[in-house]
């Protein structure tokens, strides 16, 4: 089965966004002063969705 870019969406996360626990999965935390809390800081592993349902959470960083 091929997924057409309309079916599929990437859920990176970016750096500097707000950690959403239903489209990230937070694998590391980081102790970082400079940035706000639950600010991401490193997007590990790309995640997908597919329509509504989560395939797979973004692996992300997470600060303080």
């Amino acid at each position: 089965m091929e997924l057409t870019n309309e079916q599929q969406q990437i859920l990176n996360g970016e750096k500097g966004e707000t950690f959403d626990p239903n489209i990230h999965n937070a694998v590391m935390h980081t102790e970082d002063d400079s940035v706000g809390e639950n600010i991401i800081t490193t997007v590990i592993v790309k995640g997908y969705k597919l329509g509504d349902k989560i395939i797979r959470p973004a692996m992300v960083a997470v600060a303080n």
